[in-house]
């Protein structure tokens, strides 16, 4: 079962949909600007969100399910894409798009297109599950406030060097290259991160699991301490630290 493209595109007035367990596919372009569409929840049989499937809506809670396997460019690209008309929710004064702080994405997804998240202007963490085996260009860029990834790929592979920048439209002036998120890797796969193309866009690489540590951040020479279990770990504090320098976790 799929849903064909375009089906519901453009339907600014439509509020809730359900979805049937049987769906397998999102088509392209298929809830695009359904501006009035706040919570979706995917059935654990859908396996493919299309191409811009849920480009330019403006959801609140996404609530993604085991089965799903790709998601792919622009699915859920955010008002603010280059090229695109930026307006703002007249009502909340934030912009039409994605106002989410975390996604959790499910343990069976592979792909993350080009775009896929780009212009979550209010995330803040995320968790890229070991199952991903491919993340696009600009897949999260423009996530201005992101502070913290923790990937759980063993086998890191080469990222993109703009898969998280920052900051992406002309009009705004920064010398930031790359992301001041940190990232939060497996015990033992520091290294590696380090060795594939993309990863060091970070502020710092930093193993989980582990007893606290410290680690220089390379752009502000202040030493921090982290401290780690499980699958969390949180900067407890910097030294040296000079005005201006970013505030520890």
């Amino acid at each position: 079962t799929s849903i064909e493209e375009l089906t519901f595109g453009y339907c600014t007035n439509l509020a809730s949909v359900s979805l049937p367990s049987s769906l397998k596919t999102i088509g392209k372009r298929a809830f695009e600007w359904c501006t009035s569409l706040h919570e979706i929840v995917f059935p654990q049989n859908l396996t493919t969100i299309s191409t811009e499937a849920f480009m330019d809506c403006n959801l609140e809670k996404i609530i993604f399910n085991k089965g799903l396997i790709s998601i792919e460019a622009g699915a859920f690209v955010g008002e603010n894409e280059p090229g695109y008309w930026a307006g703002t929710n007249q009502s909340s004064g934030k912009f039409w798009g994605y106002n989410l702080k975390s996604i959790e994405l499910p343990s069976t997804l592979k792909e993350i297109g080009d775009k896929a998240f780009y212009g979550w202007r209010e995330l803040t963490s995320l968790t890229i599950p070991a199952s991903v085996e491919t993340i696009g260009s600009k897949a999260f860029a423009e996530s201005r406030k992101l502070e913290s990834v923790t990937s759980l790929i063993e086998s890191p592979f080469a990222l993109p060097d703009d898969a998280f920048q920052q900051y992406v439209q002309s009009n705004h002036s920064t010398d930031i290259d790359g992301t001041t998120a940190y990232l939060y890797v497996p015990v033992g796969t520091k290294e590696k991160y380090e060795q594939q193309k993309g990863w060091k866009q970070f502020r710092a690489i930093l193993e989980i699991g582990q007893e606290i540590k410290e680690f220089v951040d390379e752009k502000t020479g202040v030493i921090y301490q982290y401290e780690s279990s499980g699958t969390t770990a949180v900067v407890k504090g910097g030294t040296d630290s000079e005005p201006g320098s970013p505030d520890a976790k």
